[in-house]
């Protein structure tokens, strides 16, 4: 079973649609299949659980625990020191108040081990009871840097004749 749900996933955009699409096909949960989802991908890939983000029971603004923490292979081995307390943060800070349906869809950056800044695209659905949320690895951060104009010279051809 683990192989065809690595089947039916491999090749596909991670999100929502998907997570849905596979909760109908193999009869699970939407948190399970987000967790099977996760631990499949061959990129680095962070799954969280828990109460809405933006909810009013955390004392004193304090990011409130997940649940879940669940995270791909390949996100263990490239973003290590990346906390459930970090990726609680950036999900709150990027969630809606909205009470059901999708709360954040986004870009965030994470470090990775190197020191490196990657971004990675942040999906969360607030399902009434839970934020079930994705945050998938999209590449390195790309630093746009401002380029002045050069005049640009362009060689001459000549021609030779004998």
């Amino acid at each position: 079973m683990q192989d065809q749900f690595r089947e039916f996933v491999s090749g596909s955009e991670p999100t929502f649609e998907l997570i849905r699409s596979a909760t109908k096909r193999y009869g699970n949960t939407m948190t399970s299949t987000l967790w099977r989802l996760v631990e499949a991908l061959d990129t680095p890939a962070l799954g969280v659980v828990g109460p809405h983000p933006r909810g009013n029971d955390a004392a004193d603004g304090e990011t409130q625990e997940c649940r879940y923490f669940i995270r791909s292979r390949t996100f263990i081995e490239r973003f290590g020191s990346v906390t459930e307390q970090a990726a609680c943060a950036l999900l709150n800070a990027n969630s809606s108040f909205r009470r059901g349906g999708p709360i954040a869809n986004g870009d965030v950056i994470f470090v990775d081990d190197r020191g490196e800044q990657q971004s990675f695209h942040l999906e969360s659905f607030y399902n009434g009871h839970e934020a079930l949320t994705i945050f998938t690895h999209k590449g390195p951060l790309l630093v746009r840097m401002p380029v002045s104009s050069v005049a640009i010279l362009r060689r001459t051809s000549t021609n030779i004749r004998s």
